[in-house]
């Protein structure tokens, strides 16, 4: 550890498919704060570092693509490292570091953003359906971990607060959409950042206070992973639509039926922006 103790470093860790990288760029984009961003190391770890830990089930455009310098100790080294920002934010996907808690990194505040899984699921087979020819035929579910990003979202939620005895901080993607204000003033005052209007406004997207993988964010560009996140200048609202859960694929609804219980355990600790302090 640097042995800073004027900087407030804080991880975000979320499902994919949740508008967590739009949720990165509040934070990033439009406070008075001086914020680093370090965008999903962990996670690259996972897919293409040396120690990762998923074999895809067919071929894949980038499958040789790798990232040497990714080991788990060195994305906890750096996160860790010394900095001149006033917040370090970490945004990390929760399956990433299943079995890997010693390297959770010291001394940073655990948040979670969380969305549900019907719309996290319909929002992947959606991403999915705009691969190249090549890998038509293959679900959502084939990259997925076991336990479908929210039963180990869950167990890390579950973690943090038994085995390191610290609160968890929740938000979900659907306060903040239809109260952003109200959600983003009560994130804030948790994690000891001072709220600002421009955070709804972020303006172009300037990588230069952002830390991330080049090959990663290459693959993810092919995929159209963040392509609504990057090209949108603010935070968009969104009308409170139910889901027509009928017209649902059944690999949807199974991976629903599986996460529900997980979402709902969430759910009940989420800051409610609706409520007054």
């Amino acid at each position: 550890m640097s042995g800073q103790t004027d900087v407030t470093r804080v991880m975000l860790w979320c499902p994919p498919r949740s508008l967590s990288t739009a949720f990165e760029r509040c934070i990033s984009g439009g406070t008075k704060h001086k914020v680093k961003v370090y965008h999903e190391l962990f996670t690259t770890s996972y897919h293409i570092g040396p120690e990762k830990q998923i074999s895809y089930p067919i071929p894949l455009p980038f499958g040789g693509v790798l990232e040497e310098t990714y080991s788990y100790q060195w994305v906890k080294d750096c996160l860790e490292g010394p900095s001149d920002a006033d917040f370090v934010f970490a945004k990390d996907l929760a399956y990433a570091v299943e079995g890997r808690y010693e390297y959770l990194p010291e001394d940073f505040i655990h948040t979670f953003l969380i969305r549900h899984p019907a719309k996290v699921f319909l929002s992947y087979e959606t991403l999915m359906a705009k691969f190249p020819a090549s890998l038509i035929g293959m679900s959502f579910t084939d990259i997925l971990p076991k336990g479908y990003v929210f039963k180990e979202l869950y167990e890390l939620f579950h973690y943090i607060q038994t085995t390191l005895g610290q609160k968890a901080i929740v938000i979900d993607a659907d306060d903040l959409l239809q109260k952003p204000v109200q959600t983003l003033e009560k994130y804030c005052s948790e994690i000891g950042m001072k709220y600002s209007d421009g955070m709804l406004n972020w303006g172009k997207f300037q990588p230069d206070d952002w830390t991330f993988s080049e090959n990663m964010m290459w693959i993810n560009r092919i995929i159209g992973q963040y392509d609504k996140a990057f090209s949108t200048k603010k935070l968009l609202g969104s009308t409170d639509k139910p889901i027509d859960v009928s017209s649902v694929s059944e690999t949807v609804m199974q991976a629903v039926k599986y996460c529900i219980p997980y979402y709902e355990k969430m759910y009940t600790h989420s800051l409610k922006p609706y409520m007054k302090s």
